[in-house]
C-alpha cells in the first residue's frame, strides 16, 4: 500500500466522527434523483457499497429493502456504519 492511500486511511480513522457528520449534512437522500434510476437498473436487491464511509447511503438503501453489503479502507468508518 502507497503512503497516500496509508495517509488517507489514518486520516479517516482520526477524524471519522466529524467527516460523518459532514457528509451527513452534504448528502440530502430524499433529493437523490440519481438513486431512482438506479433502482430501475436493478435485477435483484443486493448491492455492495465500496467506501460507505458512515453507512448513510446503505441505511437508506436497507430501509428500501436492499440487502446492503458495505467495505470501507476505514476501519472507524466501519465502525460507524455499523
Amino acid at each position: 500500500m502507497d503512503n497516500y492511500k496509508k495517509e488517507t486511511i489514518n486520516s479517516y480513522n482520526k477524524n471519522s466522527k466529524e467527516l460523518s457528520r459532514k457528509f451527513r449534512k452534504l448528502f440530502d437522500l430524499k433529493r437523490r434523483r440519481d438513486f431512482s434510476v438506479f433502482f430501475d437498473l436493478l435485477s435483484g436487491n443486493k448491492i455492495l457499497d465500496l467506501g460507505c464511509g458512515s453507512g448513510d447511503h446503505a441505511y437508506y438503501f436497507s430501509k428500501k429493502g436492499l440487502d446492503v453489503t458495505c467495505v470501507d479502507l476505514s476501519e472507524k468508518m466501519i465502525e460507524s456504519c455499523k
